[in-house]
């Protein structure tokens, strides 16, 4: 028999049955419920992602021979470009580049293919609670496991095998 479990350090596990595919399905279909409505665990996805209190630009002059750097406070929009006059007077606009650190780069890409994800799971579609489920595995909260397991008839014959191969 093959069995979903869902766990985590705040709450007892979960168990279903998922010996079918319709019971399978069912499972995802009640974890993602389960992560959706208990835990909020895709709240993120709901919507834009909250823009950071502040963005900063990168660029170069060529002809001051320097580096350009402007912050933007509390943006409004977090373009990934950004064309800004030479703040060493060259008289030439430059265009600077968006600079996020690495885990921003990540959490940005993974909203970016999450969202639409979550939209078409929030309407039901399996396949899409599927993939938004394994994706997600790995977060805290979010961790499941497909398992085999063996019912009780079956494991009593078993230890009676090997009681009686003892003897």
């Amino acid at each position: 028999m093959k069995v979903l479990i869902y766990e985590n350090r705040k709450q007892d596990p979960i168990i279903f049955d998922v010996s079918t595919k319709e019971k399978y399905h069912d499972a995802l279909r009640a974890l993602f419920a389960h992560l959706d409505v208990d835990w909020m665990a895709y709240d993120s996805l709901k919507g834009p992602l909250p823009l950071p209190e502040s963005t900063t630009y990168t660029g170069y002059c060529p002809s001051a021979e320097a580096g350009i750097e402007v912050v933007m406070k509390k943006p409004k929009r977090v373009p990934l470009e950004y064309e800004s006059p030479c703040p060493f007077a060259c008289g030439k606009s430059h265009k600077l580049e968006v600079k996020l650190d690495a885990w921003v780069v990540e959490e940005r890409r993974e909203h970016e293919a999450q969202a639409p994800l979550y939209k078409d799971a929030a309407k039901g579609d399996i396949d899409a609670i599927e993939t938004l489920l394994y994706e997600r595995a790995g977060n805290e909260y979010e961790g499941f496991s497909v398992q085999e397991t063996t019912g009780a008839i079956n494991m009593l014959a078993e230890i009676e095998k090997r009681r009686k191969g003892r003897k």
